[in-house]
């Protein structure tokens, strides 16, 4: 069972406001088989924002009251994109895809 979300930071004071999807190929992957995930980071007016950090987080039950577990870091190239892939032995988890900011974003 895979279930997927995804976040940016907040924003607050001059922070611009950011968007970021997220894709798994193949959709819905049974447990033990490999899946990638993919998306794309932009800011609100939809313009990809390249060489920024993305963080893919995993938790065994996707109980928002605890903390996810940083699993990989990739940088979006320069069309906002990003790629990670999950291997055959992955276990059933609950993932996210999060973009934590700077200070223009």
């Amino acid at each position: 069972m895979l279930i997927i979300l995804g976040s940016c930071s907040s924003v607050s004071g001059a922070k611009q406001k950011t968007q970021i999807t997220l894709v798994v190929t193949p959709e819905n992957p049974p447990e033990g088989y490999a899946f990638t995930v993919t998306g794309i980071l932009t800011d609100a007016a939809g313009l990809p924002l390249g060489n920024k950090r993305i963080a893919l987080e995993s938790s065994p039950d996707g109980d928002p009251g605890y903390t996810f577990e940083r699993i990989a870091v990739d940088a979006t190239d320069r069309e906002g994109r990003y790629e990670f892939f999950r291997g055959n032995h992955t276990p059933a988890e609950y993932i996210r895809v999060s973009y934590l900011g700077n200070a223009e974003y």
